[in-house]
């Protein structure tokens, strides 16, 4: 069995693009937090059809979404000829877990914007400090 279920942020308002056929699809990126929520990873996505032309309308960067879709590997060779291994989720289903209109400002403008760093100084976290 091969099924994936994330749940994680858009680091990056998604772009809707076409096959040589004329097939829609949406390459996109999520952050998820590990169970420790002290560490993210960032998760490649694909999903196709009518599915990333919705993706594409309603979401931006920084929505909650839900993904269920197959792990896929793929192999091919960077710039210097070595081969490379990437996975990807090829998402069958995507949910919306936050509502949000297309023309948000700032998503992440509830957060907490002040972290105490690991001697106890305030740092600042700003919009440009977001890896999303």
């Amino acid at each position: 069995m091969n099924k994936c279920m994330l749940i994680g942020r858009l680091t990056k308002t998604p772009e809707l693009r076409a096959t040589q056929t004329g097939k829609q699809v949406c390459s996109f990126t999520i952050a998820t937090n590990r169970i420790n929520n002290e560490e993210c990873d960032f998760i490649n996505c694909v999903v196709w059809d009518k599915q990333a032309e919705n993706l594409c309308k309603y979401q931006v960067k920084g929505s909650l979404i839900g993904v269920i879709g197959q792990l896929r590997q793929e192999t091919y060779n960077d710039t210097k000829g070595n081969k490379r291994t990437s996975y990807v989720v090829l998402c069958s289903e995507i949910e919306y877990l936050q509502s949000s209109t297309k023309k948000e400002e700032n998503p992440f403008k509830e957060m907490n914007t002040k972290v105490e760093s690991d001697i106890g100084q305030s740092i600042e976290i700003t919009d440009q400090d977001l890896p999303f």
